[in-house]
């Protein structure tokens, strides 16, 4: 599994202060130099913004009942609401 693993490494790299240290991404044309910090936020964020693209897509389409993005609205989707307190009262 790769979660445990990236978490794992993500620890390491910030507890040995190396966030901001850079390696050469010689996938992009031309080669350039990133930070392990920014590469693991990357990794970390980039499902999102392709769930936001597809859930732009699918509202564009006029589909019904297309889901908030939002990772806690998906949790609360399947969660029973929780009741609210009463305000207090204003009398003394």
């Amino acid at each position: 599994m790769v979660a445990p693993r990236l978490a794992a490494l993500a620890r390491q790299v910030e507890a040995e202060g190396r966030l901001d240290d850079t390696w050469l991404d010689v996938l992009d044309c031309p080669p350039r130099p990133k930070t392990y910090g920014g590469a693991i936020a990357h990794v970390l964020t980039h499902s999102m913004h392709h769930r936001a693209q597809l859930i732009q897509m699918l509202r564009a389409l006029g589909l019904p009942g297309v889901p908030e993005g939002d990772l806690l609205g998906w949790e609360m989707r399947g969660a029973p609401a929780l009741p609210l307190p009463d305000p207090p009262s204003s009398q003394p």
